[in-house]
């Protein structure tokens, strides 16, 4: 027999969170632990999109899920040097931006790159990408 249950909970605070779920009867008991990271942003879809010689192109959404309008700003290390937004940006709930940009590497090999979206937090993605 199975039995499945939904829960729903409303944490009021960005955080992260170990939510503990457990079973029993009366000779048996189990427990599952579940971690859920509760953040106001999300940063997806962060890939590198086309390289032409030594010239990469990189693309990243950033989606805000706090409640009220957040302003942020955005960056991308390159493992060379740091591209930055030129403009703070305002999000309302569930509102989304994309990041198109591109850096002409030195010369060709692997290259750590994150991008950043900083709201008074920072939130970051990794991605490892050879030239």
């Amino acid at each position: 027999d199975y039995l499945f249950v939904i829960a729903e909970y409303d944490y009021s605070t960005h955080d992260e969170y170990t939510s503990v779920f457990e079973t029993f009867d009366v000779t048996h008991s189990t427990s599952a632990y579940l971690a859920i990271d509760v953040r106001e942003l999300i940063i997806s879809q962060f890939a590198h999109l086309l390289t032409n010689v030594t010239e990469a192109t990189f693309r990243f959404q950033a989606t805000n899920y706090h409640s009220n309008n957040k302003t942020l700003n955005w960056s991308l290390e390159t493992g060379e040097n740091t591209i930055t937004g030129n403009d703070d940006i305002t999000l309302s709930y569930n509102e989304s931006f994309f990041v198109f940009t591109q850096h002409n590497y030195s010369s060709s090999g692997i290259y750590n790159t994150t991008a950043k979206v900083d709201t008074g937090t920072g939130y970051e993605e990794e991605l490892e990408i050879t030239i």
